[in-house]
């Protein structure tokens, strides 16, 4: 399985709760792509970065966003375009759209992600499969 993570670093305790959740996908094998601007940020190996913020987008098989309710708002355009399910994080503490943050751990969600790789979509009740009208 493949994981495009968007963090919002722009947000309070992002980049925290993003390496955290980075250390979870790893444990679970779940390889990670993210956009080739944060590589300053996450500079490990095992990271694919994407110059095309589409491609990375196509190539994956769930978008993860992790920052705020705008965040995961954004990310999910680009992956109902792409016909692929969004798990949002929330980075903070408030947040109408934004799932769980680091408090509770992402871990229980992952791993249950990781789980399922064949279906991911199925696993409605924390990721929201948004479909595009266009598709």
């Amino acid at each position: 399985m493949i994981a495009a993570v968007i963090p919002n670093l722009t947000k309070t305790n992002a980049e925290q709760v993003t390496q955290e959740l980075m250390k979870e996908l790893r444990r679970l094998g779940i390889h990670v792509c993210m956009n080739a601007a944060l590589s300053a940020s996450f500079p490990y190996r095992d990271i694919e970065f994407f110059e095309d913020f589409s491609g990375m987008i196509a190539a994956c098989d769930i978008v993860i966003a992790v920052g705020g309710d705008g965040t995961i708002i954004h990310a999910a355009k680009h992956a109902a375009l792409a016909d692929k399910p969004i798990l949002g994080v929330n980075a903070g503490r408030l947040g109408v759209v934004a799932g769980p943050g680091a408090d509770p751990p992402c871990g229980k969600l992952l791993r249950r992600v990781g789980s399922r790789p064949s279906c991911p979509a199925c696993i409605s009740c924390w990721m929201v499969p948004i479909r595009s009208s266009a598709a």
